[in-house]
């Protein structure tokens, strides 16, 4: 009896996918087709689950969107990822990559860049990664402090790149960081350098961080805030280390 009910629900399964292939919508076709997949993975059809993900990816790298795009192709790497597809999830971000060298505007290759390398640190794919940091980082030596108008996008990126890199190279991108901060409206400034100086005290930047509370941060209130923020962490470091001198 559970076989038949197995084959029923297969059958009609298959019947929806005929079905959403003749909408014109790339986005539905990609979403449903997608969700069509898990369910033959969860019926255990492993095999056509993957043939289905693959396809639905097929319709997402043509949504013109790049938010619901990018959303779509994620989705779709995760699903091939947990159903143990790994090499294709993995394909996906690298062709991904290599395709959003088409789009012209700025900020989109970036916010592609970050994401995507966010995505392949998680699937421990950290050679491919670094080939993604190197772009991130490459259009930070290169674009005007006003080609990128999301900050937060900015400050992620840096972030990725001193996950990976060490140096003077940090040291350059970080005076790019200042130089788009500096664009900034007052209104939202302090938030943004409150956020920067996480990731300089991470590298231990101390005149970095001298110049970020004193110079930068313009709310005296907000100074307070960030100058707790580095005692709390020098006094980390040193319960750290006397722990470790003890033990």
């Amino acid at each position: 009896m559970i076989f038949h009910k197995i084959d029923e629900t297969v059958e009609i399964l298959r019947d929806l996918v005929n079905l959403v292939r003749r909408e014109e919508d790339n986005a539905t076709k990609s979403m449903v087709l997608r969700e069509i997949g898990n369910n033959f993975a969860d019926l255990g059809f492993l095999d056509e689950a993957k043939e289905l993900l693959l396809d639905a990816y097929k319709y997402a790298e043509k949504i013109s969107d790049v938010d619901k795009m990018l959303s779509e192709v994620l989705e779709i790497s995760r699903d091939l990822y947990s159903i143990g597809f790994i090499d294709y999830s993995i394909k996906i971000l690298e062709n991904t990559l290599n395709e959003s060298e088409r789009y012209v505007d700025i900020e989109d290759r970036l916010f592609i860049y970050i994401q995507i390398t966010q995505e392949l640190i998680e699937a421990k794919s950290l050679d491919l990664a670094r080939e993604a940091i190197e772009r991130i980082i490459d259009i930070y030596l290169n674009m005007d402090p006003t080609d990128v108008e999301d900050v937060d996008l900015i400050l992620q990126g840096f972030k990725l790149i001193c996950f990976f890199e060490h140096g003077e190279i940090i040291k350059k991108i970080y005076q790019v960081v200042i130089a788009r901060l500096e664009e900034e409206d007052e209104s939202s400034i302090d938030d943004f350098y409150l956020d920067l100086l996480d990731i300089v005290i991470d590298l231990n930047w101390f005149a970095e961080a001298r110049d970020i509370i004193l110079n930068r941060i313009r709310s005296i209130d907000n100074k307070l805030e960030a100058v707790s923020k580095l005692v709390e962490k020098i006094s980390e470091s040193i319960q750290k280390s006397t722990k470790n001198e003890f033990s």
